[in-house]
């Protein structure tokens, strides 16, 4: 053998094979060296292959709803798993090692609780590994203070758990992938959840899990069985479950700390869900938070901006309203025999603020209720905590200028004689001009520089901002609205009905019919056997507000105009296809059945019904709405609402829909002939 040709082949082999393992690197030395002489002389020396580069990192962090003790905390990476037990109080420390190659893979934390907490599972999505790596800086340590996503929570499951199911069931596998599904999720969701979880763990006793339900994990993880648990755990003690839902969003091991001596980021939260009741049911589902150095802060919601102070708490932000701040909701109460929404008056002088995570925000909130339309309730305090979803600008839907030109759509413009939001219809033109319907606002229209929305600009000087969160069926579409009125905004999010076709007329005949506010189901306290709110128009020009309830012993209740004579109405259709309902009565008799316009007759409640949509049997359309204050009656000046809604329709029994024709010529609209114009 030749010295020379020896050592040649052997380099050759260990540079196409340099981390072959030290056996195989002695068996190509051997080959290389043997064959076609006498193989008397020495063997070159082996020369063992240098290690493989690996990538390590030490996590540590907490098993905690209160501590999981020596829990069995689990490390996913890739297909590799990595496993270390805690200490008494739920503390962890779990070092990874993989292959440099590896760097991508996604870490998952799975924490198993042991004896008499076997039940106990939670989950923590980490993240990428070269992210959680980079984090974790010069010493390979990665702690809760550097990154909160080794704390393995009840938070930090729900979320999970919900990101997972908005990924159509399948495992994320990456922290793009997971930041991309993040607004699929409701906040308030991942708060009820967490919850739940609490309460399973903390009080198994009293919150057992259901049967074949094994742990809190796979309890989550199945949609039916985690729905019933929640609305479960909340109707057995409403209050416990909310003072819950306050202790998860305050506790220090849960919710991330904030920076000491840093100001705050702006943060803008919504309310989301998928329901398209709850998209045009509710308001002031959006909050824009803006903090400054100097310790003021501003908090903007659809009733408008208000002056503020912010102060670091821990991990909470505690925010203190300049002048208290009021609003009006409608409960569900029990007022009387009747279970019906009241109408009640909200005041709070701040609000607290907990980030449970990047994309979701706690806020705890104290009220002084009052009631206004049932003075046998008591007036209360009350604090209540909710979850909303932190939004980004890639939340909103991506506009081209094709989908906007020569397009019709609802939308919040600014009523200036109730300085409020109120639903409108805007037509926009392709030369970057349009008008809206029912208020008549001319304005100037462009895209957003981010492809995301679009800026109008009105003539009479309220600069807004529109986008499209999601499509919450064929016709409608969860619209976020931004609107600044001199040094006032508005903020808020709704209902958008894209209006594509002429809109429906009623006439005389096709009217009468029993309309259901967001559809056949009672949304506010739903019960077997309930239908909810509706309008049943009769054919002889009269109806009822109808509504219904389950009683304490368990009969349904209906409440119309038969046993709740106010419900009566009367409806006319007007020339421009708008329908009035009226609900008015005598003041000298006490009659609720007489004609709006005769003497005596006052009308304490209006509805004027703009149609916009008729998709199968449900129409959208936009309602003005005056209600008169006590001992007054509805005039001009009266406020109004107007409101983006849908109604499914159901046919009335037969003979009900076969009387006299309808009256026409109601009292016009002062904006009847827009509608007419733009509607049709």
């Amino acid at each position: 053998m030749h010295p020379a040709l020896s050592e040649s082949r052997l380099l050759r082999a260990r540079t196409s094979l340099p981390w072959r393992p030290a056996a195989l690197a002695a068996t190509l030395s051997l080959a290389a060296c043997g064959g076609g002489g006498g193989g008397g002389g020495s063997s070159d020396p082996v020369t063992p292959p240098p290690p493989v580069p690996t990538l390590k990192v030490t996590l540590r962090g907490q098993v905690v709803d209160s501590p999981i003790a020596n829990a069995v905390v689990t490390a996913a990476v890739g297909s590799r798993s990595f496993t270390a037990t805690a200490d008494a109080q739920g503390n962890y420390s779990l070092p990874i090692e993989v292959p440099r190659d590896a760097g991508a893979s996604f870490v998952t934390l799975n924490a198993d609780g042991v004896g008499a907490q076997a039940f106990v599972e939670l989950v923590s999505l980490a993240g990428d590994l070269s992210a959680l790596i980079a984090a974790a800086g010069s010493d390979g340590v990665l702690t809760a203070a550097e990154s909160f996503v080794t704390q393995v929570t009840n938070v930090s499951t729900a979320e999970a758990v919900l990101l997972q199911q908005a990924n159509g069931g399948q495992p994320i596998t990456s922290s793009a992938q997971k930041s991309q599904l993040a607004t699929g999720i409701n906040g308030g969701d991942v708060l009820d959840l967490a919850t739940a979880i609490k309460l399973a763990v903390d009080s198994p006793s009293s919150y057992p899990l259901p049967s074949g339900q094994a742990t809190t994990l796979t309890l989550a993880l199945n949609t039916e069985a985690r729905e019933a648990f929640i609305a479960s755990a909340q109707a057995q003690d409403p209050a416990v479950f909310q003072q819950t839902a306050t202790a998860v969003a305050a506790d220090p091991a849960v919710t991330p700390p904030l920076p000491a001596g840093s100001t705050p980021p702006a943060m803008l939260a919504a309310q989301l869900s998928d329901e398209i009741g709850f998209t045009f049911n509710f308001t002031n589902r959006v909050m824009a938070f803006e903090f400054a150095v100097d310790g003021s802060a501003s908090v903007t919601n659809g009733d408008g901006k208000a002056a503020s102070t912010w102060q670091v708490q821990g991990n909470t932000i505690a925010i203190r309203y300049a002048e208290p701040v009021s609003s009006i909701s409608f409960p569900v109460e029990r007022c009387g025999n009747t279970q019906r929404q009241v109408q009640a008056r909200f005041v709070s002088e701040g609000v607290s603020l907990n980030r449970l995570s990047d994309r979701t925000l706690a806020l705890t909130t104290t009220f002084q209720i009052t009631y206004l339309d049932c003075p046998e309730l008591s007036n209360r305090t009350v604090t209540e905590t909710a979850a909303r979803t932190l939004l980004t600008t890639s939340d909103f839907q991506t506009l081209t200028l094709d989908d906007v030109r020569d397009a019709t759509q609802s939308l919040q413009v600014f009523d200036a004689s109730t300085s409020s939001l109120a639903a409108d219809v805007a037509t926009f033109n392709a030369d970057g001009s349009g008008r809206t319907v029912l208020f008549g606002l001319p304005f100037q229209w462009t895209l957003t520089t981010d492809g995301r929305g679009i800026n109008v600009n009105y003539d009479n000087g309220v600069r807004s901002t529109y986008r499209l969160l999601r499509d919450v069926d064929t016709v409608a579409s969860d619209g976020f609205y931004d609107l600044t009125v001199g040094e006032q905004r508005y903020i808020d999010a709704g209902a958008s009905i894209s209006i594509e076709t002429p809109p429906p007329v009623f006439t005389a005949q096709t009217l009468p019919a029993r309309y259901y506010q967001f559809g056949i189901g009672n949304e506010t306290a739903p019960a077997p056997n309930t239908k909810g709110f509706r309008l049943r128009f009769d054919a002889n020009g009269s109806g009822s507000q109808e509504d219904d309830f389950i009683d304490d012993n368990g009969n349904l209740v209906t409440v119309d105009s038969s046993n709740t004579p106010n419900q009566f109405f009367r409806w006319a259709i007007d020339s421009d296809n708008s329908v009035l309902l009226s609900r008015s009565i005598d003041i000298n008799t006490g009659s609720f059945q007489c004609q709006p316009g005769s003497a005596n007759c006052a009308t304490f409640d209006e509805r004027r019904i703009f149609p916009a949509v008729l998709s199968g049997s449900r129409y959208y359309w936009i309602e003005k709405r005056q209600i008169a204050g006590p001992n007054e009656v509805v005039t001009d000046r009266t406020p109004a609402t107007y409101l983006a809604r849908f109604y499914d329709v159901e046919a009335l029994p037969a003979g009900k829909a076969a009387r006299a024709a309808a009256p026409t010529g109601a009292r016009p609209s002062p904006s009847s002939m827009l509608a007419a114009q733009a509607l049709r």
